[in-house]
């Protein structure tokens, strides 16, 4: 059985060059990291810093034929978390305001709603950027969409709910077999499996997903090709330009060795966007996350348990680095970006 220190030698890579913008200057920027968020991945980590685009990325690396043995224990395996009930007065007048924004901005049919949410919600920009994020910026008009990376399927059931007809598509078998214990359409496979499928989906989103390729340059040059001409793309991924990564450095939650290959910074996602074809870029802020990672970033700091209630409860982050975090979307926690691919 391997041991905490062992990733088999034979099967890691050398890395020669960012796998975000093709840069070969990098620096050394953390040596040695452990699965320190699920520890049940086995090895020892250096993350380089490439010189060009900011991005950070793991060398050497483990290769695609073991990268396998990062995943034994990992979230999208089990089942989407049901919501929590409202408890109290204000909290379902809240959920009514926001249930009137849903179904005036994204053709949702939310119930009980009040309608007035749609205009007064567009007044509130920190709570319109929880939603609009939730839904993943998707436009109203509903047709046929890709979750590249669907795990369990959480945000399938949303996008079905709105109306979507929703193909998920995952590496992880696991996550695969619940996702279709919901319903869903799931294939079974990375990148590869996206050959030959032509201009199909209208819309594809890829959460969380980019900084566990190998080759996420590729991966949305694929996903390029698979969108109608005018359909869109909504990414997510750790910004490794963060607030939070600048503080706590090696004990940031966003590093997650060795499953996360590549981190890109706000050039890298821009440069590789632009590369594969799309337009009309737009980094869109989350302030909404910046506590969240940070209460977790300090409890990695301190030798604990990042994933536990405990560490959500710690107190909140200090007011200044908040507001750096609410002011800059390059410095924020994740990059969430929309792009477009053109039309004829």
């Amino acid at each position: 059985m391997l041991r905490k220190n062992d990733w088999p030698a034979d099967a890691l890579e050398a890395v020669t060059a960012c796998p975000w913008c093709g840069g070969s200057g990098a620096t050394l920027r953390h040596a040695g990291l452990a699965d320190v968020t699920f520890n049940t991945a086995p090895g020892r980590f250096d993350m380089y810093e490439c010189a060009t685009c900011g991005a950070g990325y793991l060398n050497p690396r483990p290769t695609r034929q073991s990268i396998g043995l990062a995943y034994a224990r990992y979230y999208t395996h089990s089942a989407a978390a049901p919501p929590v009930p409202e408890s109290t007065a204000l909290a379902r007048l809240r959920r009514r305001l926001a249930n009137g924004y849903r179904n005036a901005r994204y053709g949702a049919d939310a119930r009980p709603a009040l309608a007035v949410g749609a205009a007064l919600l567009k007044t509130l920009p920190a709570q319109l950027i929880v939603l609009d994020s939730y839904y993943r910026f998707l436009p109203r008009a509903h047709g046929h969409l890709l979750d590249f990376g669907c795990g369990n399927g959480g945000f399938l059931d949303i996008a079905r709910g709105l109306g979507w007809r929703c193909t998920g598509m995952d590496f992880d078998p696991g996550a695969v077999d619940a996702a279709r214990r919901q319903g869903h359409a799931v294939i079974h496979g990375g990148p590869e499996a996206l050959n030959g499928i032509g201009e199909t989906f209208d819309a594809v989103t890829v959460s969380h997903v980019l900084e566990h390729m190998h080759d996420p340059q590729a991966l949305l040059s694929a996903l390029f090709a698979v969108l109608k001409p005018g359909g869109g793309i909504y990414v997510e991924t750790p910004n490794f330009g963060s607030i939070c990564h600048r503080h706590f450095g090696r004990h940031w939650r966003g590093i997650e060795a060795p499953r996360h290959l590549a981190i890109p910074a706000a050039a890298s996602l821009r440069h590789a966007l632009t590369a594969a074809g799309f337009t009309a870029i737009i980094l869109h802020q989350r302030p909404d996350v910046f506590a969240p990672i940070y209460k977790r970033s300090a409890a990695l700091s301190e030798g604990q348990d990042s994933e536990s209630p405990a560490a959500l409860a710690r107190p909140n982050p200090p007011r200044q680095q908040a507001r750096e975090a609410s002011q800059s979307s390059g410095m924020s926690e994740y990059l969430s970006v929309t792009a477009q691919k053109p039309s004829p």
